[in-house]
């Protein structure tokens, strides 16, 4: 029989949450880690590969604002071995109308935050004028304002997260589809490819919109809907009041093309396959909101791969829930909670 070349881990998709996994599993497995893009390196084909990505402690709901102080440890922990900056803080604001109807919303924001002792700022309308006269609103105007939001570099990030794992003696190969997992009679795992068959001890899945082609041959199934979402980068005569620091609105440069892969429900998906027999494999969906929180995502998997547990609080994200095995869910895309119906008087 043929020899088929073993790995402790292998990590299915380098994008943006993958080549995170790549990297914090090279930090402590180094030469035993796989890497595997159907793709070459930096493509632009899904949803992690651009200039630039948002990143904020601002969330709507608790089971992240939990973790997002952590993403920002975690960049900071890349940036500090890369020598490279990859998150630029320039603040950021959310406004909306006074008494408005998404004010609501705007407040549940705030109430994640607030559990979290996340600070802020409100402002009225007068202030943001004062403080971004890019913004022309008015006094009927109101804004949560959060020193930390920023950019992340998704290109640079998932480039540096790959550098740094091959320096860690991890094994990269893109052009590289995924086939299959298959078991072994040894009871080992297996994953086929365009290139050949590897054994390892755990699969780290991060496919994106190709997820459930790489998960059907294991029997599993995560309901996601793919949209192509537009990106569009504008331009000023006025470069000095738009830097990175003072953002809004000109002409437009150019437009491209991202993938969102969406739950049902919006929220990400982080779980082993136990429930289908597949306890060594390990699946990351993203929902269309992951990147600022990438690298976390990276070494929360390199955990679970590694020890069969994290640290940080993910039990909310587990595939048992109704988004993923209810065939009848009732899809909620909008990224916020529903509004609660008025109260019956």
């Amino acid at each position: 029989m043929a020899y088929v070349p073993y790995y402790e881990y292998i990590v299915i998709g380098c994008g943006g949450v993958g080549s995170a996994a790549v990297y914090w599993l090279s930090k402590r497995a180094g030469k035993g880690v796989l890497g595997l893009e159907q793709f070459k390196l930096g493509h632009d084909n899904g949803g992690s590969q651009d200039h630039s990505r948002i990143i904020r402690l601002c969330y709507h709901d608790p089971r992240y604002t939990k973790i997002v102080r952590d993403t920002y440890k975690a960049w900071e922990e890349v940036e500090r071995e890369s020598g490279l900056q990859l998150v630029y803080k320039t603040g950021g604001l959310d406004f909306t109308l006074k008494g408005g109807p998404q004010e609501w919303l705007m407040e549940e924001y705030a109430k994640a935050m607030d559990a979290q002792n996340i600070p802020y700022e409100r402002l009225d309308g007068p202030e943001i004028r004062r403080r971004f006269p890019q913004f022309e609103v008015g006094a009927e105007t109101v804004g949560l304002y959060q020193a930390d939001t920023g950019l992340v570099d998704a290109a640079r990030g998932n480039s540096t997260h790959i550098q740094l794992a091959l320096a860690h003696g991890a094994t990269v190969m893109d052009e590289c589809a995924v086939l299959g997992i298959d078991r072994m009679k040894s009871g080992m795992t297996m994953v086929r490819t365009s290139k050949g068959e590897f054994r390892c001890r755990r699969v780290v899945v991060t496919a994106g919109a190709w997820i459930n082609h790489v998960l059907r041959s294991v029997g599993a199934h995560i309901p996601v809907a793919v949209t192509q979402e537009q990106v569009t980068y504008f331009a000023t005569p006025h470069v000095k009041e738009f830097t990175k620091d003072r953002q809004s609105l000109g002409p437009i440069m150019y437009s491209k093309t991202c993938l969102y892969t969406m739950t049902m429900d919006r929220h990400f998906v982080i779980d082993t396959l136990a429930s289908k027999g597949w306890s060594d494999v390990i699946v990351c969906c993203g929902a269309g909101h992951a990147y600022k929180f990438a690298s976390l995502l990276g070494k929360i998997l390199s955990e679970l791969a590694i020890d069969g547990r994290t640290q940080y609080p993910i039990a909310e994200f587990t595939m048992n829930r109704p988004a993923v095995t209810d065939p009848n869910f009732k899809p909620v895309f909008y990224m916020g909670k529903a509004k609660p119906p008025p109260a019956k008087l």
